[in-house]
């Protein structure tokens, strides 16, 4: 993210050697979070003042704005769209078929599920605004005693799978960063089921057929487990 660039490592695990190819450069614009969908075309969420979500052509030049950050009341609402940015960040994930996308909040209990449209433009499908953030309105800053929510998010052509915390920096420090709860959702933003773990991890993969979920837990150190479904 610091070097404004949207890049693609290329593994090879017949000998273990990979590459690294540069897609994007940017000058000024501070994204977080680049997904490539169809025609050429990403899209992007990150530190923008009036939307959430960005279209951008194969250039990275931005084509058009969707959705807003969210506010509670009218005196979130006077508090200044990249601050809110700042804040209401979260995991963006595209379907593998790059046909639908959703953008899932960690500081609140918020989820948005998009439409992507052949010609780029995103339709709104469903949003959910169940829990908004603590925090500082002057900084920005989240407030530790405030729990986080969606740390992490995969998608199937199915389901969204979205890594569910809870946890607050103050009562459980790095801890807040993990969970062992996972939701599930279709498409439209129905909450399927919840997937209970027996172990915090902090980091996940669905496979495409919904039978596995790879994950990446401390133990202390990093590993890689795998849970059957």
């Amino acid at each position: 993210m610091n070097r404004r660039r949207f890049s693609t490592v290329h593994l090879n695990p017949e000998d273990d050697s990979w590459r690294v190819e540069h897609h994007l450069k940017f000058d000024s614009i501070m994204h977080i979070y680049i997904k490539p969908i169809a025609n050429n075309r990403y899209v992007a969420t990150g530190i923008y003042d009036d939307c959430h979500l960005m279209l951008l052509d194969e250039k990275g030049t931005p084509l058009k704005g969707f959705g807003e950050w969210p506010y509670q009341d009218e005196q979130e609402k006077k508090v200044p769209g990249t601050t809110r940015a700042r804040v209401y960040q979260g995991k963006l994930e595209v379907s593998p078929s790059k046909d639908k996308l959703v953008f899932a909040v960690t500081s609140g209990d918020m989820l948005y599920f998009y439409r992507i449209l052949p010609n780029g433009e995103l339709e709104l499908i469903s949003k959910q605004e169940n829990v908004y953030a603590h925090y500082d309105h002057t900084y920005g800053a989240h407030y530790g005693t405030a729990p986080h929510h969606h740390i992490d998010a995969c998608t199937t052509e199915d389901y969204v799978y979205t890594l569910y915390s809870g946890r607050s920096l103050k009562e459980h420090g790095l801890k807040c960063f993990q969970g062992n709860l996972i939701h599930v959702y279709d498409w439209e933003g129905k909450l399927v089921k919840k997937l209970q773990l027996d172990i915090d991890i902090k980091q996940m993969a669905v496979t495409k057929d919904n039978r596995k979920i790879y994950a990446i837990v401390d133990l202390p150190d990093p590993v890689l487990v795998v849970f059957e479904l």
